[in-house]
């Protein structure tokens, strides 16, 4: 006899379905079917304490698990915060971030475009998903996502939005806006722009 469960409290028995069991009367039924071993218990999620936590407390153990690098656990606990509130912005940010540095950038991107929705007005979105188009080559895209966290916060971003809009410029082989937006980096101290002005003979 198969049992599978979901974390919406769903048990499945076989291909019969056993809809949303509270967590005491789900651990009733695996030990009725003498399915009581720790690994089936742990793997169905139905700790009593975290039921309880918040979209917020979600993200919080999805920001601690990214910090230990333990990436599979940072995404199933950022999936829970959205599952608790579908306008969590920053969980969708996570899960994209989790995507990047995986080097999925679809995927990155598409969790990005989510965040957009829940908080156009969030520039973070913007740059994250800038960077996941450079990644891809798609120089184009990346100098529009950037330009639009300018859009949003001409603060946002310091010196390094400049920088990376005259980066995906260079890439493109467009020197002369590339130099021009380099320039507006070095102006407002970023060091790595002025030396390789410094370096090809351009001031700023």
């Amino acid at each position: 006899m198969a049992i599978d469960s979901s974390n919406n409290g769903i048990v499945k028995v076989g291909n019969k379905s056993i809809a949303r069991y509270s967590n005491a009367l789900i651990r009733r039924a695996l030990e009725e079917i003498e399915f009581k071993t720790p690994e089936l218990i742990h793997s169905i999620n139905i700790n009593e304490k975290e039921t309880d936590l918040s979209a917020g407390d979600w993200y919080k153990k999805g920001l601690d698990a990214l910090k230990k690098k333990d990436y599979d656990h940072s995404m199933m606990c950022y999936r829970k915060s959205i599952d608790l509130n579908t306008n969590y912005t920053e969980a969708y940010t996570g899960i994209s971030y989790l995507y990047e540095i995986n080097g999925n950038y679809d995927e990155a991107i598409k969790f990005y475009r989510k965040a957009i929705l829940t908080k156009p007005q969030d520039w973070f979105p913007y740059f994250g998903m800038g960077y996941a188009y450079e990644r891809q080559g798609n120089f184009d895209k990346a100098i529009e996502s950037y330009e639009k966290v300018l859009e949003v916060d001409r603060r946002a971003g310091g010196n390094f939005i400049y920088y990376r809009i005259g980066h995906a410029y260079l890439c493109k082989s467009d020197k002369d806006k590339a130099i021009a937006w380099y320039k507006i980096a070095a102006r407002l101290g970023h060091t790595n722009t002025q030396e390789w002005l410094k370096d090809n003979g351009y001031d700023w």
